[in-house]
């Protein structure tokens, strides 16, 4: 495999098309006309961002697009290659340039996840604002090696031993006796036990949808579930969520749509707004549900992270049909690592999704249920909480200070009652993307609000993650950020939006 001369790439910063767009378009010309051939090897990231005057992220982005359209394949160490046309087409079954066939729904999940943001290209971070990960300084590690050796003394090899699909029972009547506490009464044979909160987002969705379905959102919402849906050629009808929760009129309007099937809504602390819905709104959704016939999916991932230890009625706390299906996990308060997540439903639903998960994974660890189990028997989950809630309160109330401080006219944000994470609305006419990047440059990570929209379109908003930050951080980072906002304000416009170095699907 030969390298290539350089490859002449001129860009129009001008122009409205991404910088990243036009890199990638430039060099796919290219391949297609024959100026450069088969195993051409192309200039590395940080060359070409060095040659062109962009950032390394805007390089990295149209190398991953021209790999996720066949045009190029990367070698671990080795750099990034061209894929000619002649063998993107070619029906021989060459690993080396991935011509396998698979299917529509994971050749689009597989494009998808390329053009997601690459927060690794950024050196020197100063504040990981992005990342929406328990912060494991506040790990309770100790507390619970000690639980692991006592099952490990007490159960033996049986702690090791398949479990059943439905998950341990004694966890199970922990979850069952916890929700109680929040007004839901559920018998521990209407819970399974999944691989944490997107293993359940998948099962109920794959139980629910099918090809042409069409699932109900929040909007913006967890950008997670766009990838589940594009393998199911699913897709989403959204609606607007504000600071009191779904929209009823857009919701009822999208409840009466051809091939609504299901609705996805997080009343605590929603991701990525931060936003909780009343008691009102809770119980609006349900009725607009039951009109038009639909179940809820219910994803309560924070729930016990209300700064003031206190949650309002779960939405399945109010159903008296079985409507909604509830959706719980210890990773944002607990440990991801451990995989436990939860759904409580009727048995209706809980058997035929204990089906689809059998089939998929047969079940989770039976040692670390059964530490889990003795974690919460022994109290030190409810020990480990407070301790959360104050780190979550100190980082929130920094964070706050300094949005107050720090960010020009034009910006607003929300101001959560609890959970990690915070909707900052741009002035008007800054992009996400922009932000993303030139903050990223800084040394400051945040999430482009177009990644929760599944729309391509970018809401002029970003989300700030406040799990992993101290508050020393916090007001170093709103700083930067700041002053990035500002200085986009002042940059010169082409036509009607701001110059953008990634495309508009980020």
């Amino acid at each position: 495999m030969k390298s290539g001369p350089s490859i002449p790439i001129d860009l129009d910063r001008s122009s409205e098309q991404p910088l990243a767009h036009q890199i990638e378009e430039q060099i796919k010309s290219l391949i297609l006309s024959g100026s450069i051939k088969e195993n051409h090897k192309l200039q590395s990231t940080r060359d070409l961002s060095k040659k062109l005057g962009v950032n390394r992220a805007t390089v990295t982005t149209a190398y991953r697009r021209l790999e996720a359209q066949g045009f190029a394949r990367s070698g671990v160490g080795s750099g990034t290659y061209v894929v000619a046309p002649e063998s993107i087409q070619s029906d021989s079954l060459d690993q080396s340039i991935g011509s396998f066939r698979f299917s529509p729904g994971t050749e689009d999940l597989f494009r998808s996840q390329s053009t997601l943001p690459d927060f690794k290209s950024f050196k020197g971070e100063t504040c990981n604002f992005a990342a929406l990960v328990p912060d494991e300084a506040l790990f309770p590690v100790a507390r619970f090696a000690e639980c692991i050796d006592h099952v490990l003394s007490r159960d033996g090899g049986q702690a090791l031993q398949y479990s059943g699909t439905l998950g341990l029972r004694s966890l199970r009547e922990v979850i069952a006796q916890r929700m109680a506490h929040h007004g839901a009464e559920i018998d521990p044979d209407q819970i399974l036990i999944t691989s944490g909160a997107q293993q359940g987002c998948d099962l109920i969705f794959r139980s629910f949808l099918a090809a042409g379905d069409r699932l109900i959102a929040g909007s913006p919402t967890y950008h997670n579930i766009f990838p589940l849906l594009r393998q199911m050629e699913a897709s989403v009808s959204p609606v607007p969520v504000s600071e009191t929760g779904l929209d009823p009129t857009a919701l009822e309007q999208a409840a009466n749509e051809p091939n609504a099937r299901l609705i996805y809504t997080m009343p605590n602390f929603q991701n990525p707004t931060g936003h909780t819905a009343t008691v009102e709104n809770r119980r609006k959704v349900l009725d607009i549900a039951a009109a038009a016939g639909l179940p809820i999916l219910e994803d309560d991932y924070e729930q016990d992270l209300a700064l003031d230890g206190d949650t309002l009625p779960s939405i399945q706390s109010l159903d008296s049909q079985g409507r909604v299906i509830y959706l719980g996990t210890f990773s944002k308060s607990l440990f991801p690592g451990l995989r436990v997540g939860w759904l409580a439903a009727s048995r209706e639903v809980i058997d035929r999704v204990a089906a689809l998960k059998k089939a998929s994974d047969l079940e989770n660890s039976t040692l670390l249920q059964s530490a889990l189990c003795e974690f919460c028997d022994r109290g030190y989950y409810d020990q480990h909480l407070p301790a959360v809630r104050q780190a979550i309160a100190e980082r929130m109330a920094a964070t706050l200070s300094a949005l107050d401080e720090q960010m020009p006219p034009g910006t607003s944000w929300s101001k959560p009652r609890g959970g990690y994470g915070l909707w900052l609305t741009l002035p008007d006419g800054v992009r996400s993307e922009t932000i993303y990047l030139r903050a990223g440059e800084r040394g400051v990570l945040v999430s482009p609000g177009s990644l929760f929209v599944g729309t391509g379109e970018d809401p002029g908003a970003i989300r700030l993650s406040i799990s992993r930050t101290t508050p020393a951080e916090i007001a170093e980072g709103v700083r930067i950020l700041g002053e990035v906002i500002v200085a986009e304000l002042s940059a010169p416009r082409s036509g009607k939006t701001v110059l953008s170095e990634t495309p508009q699907h980020l």
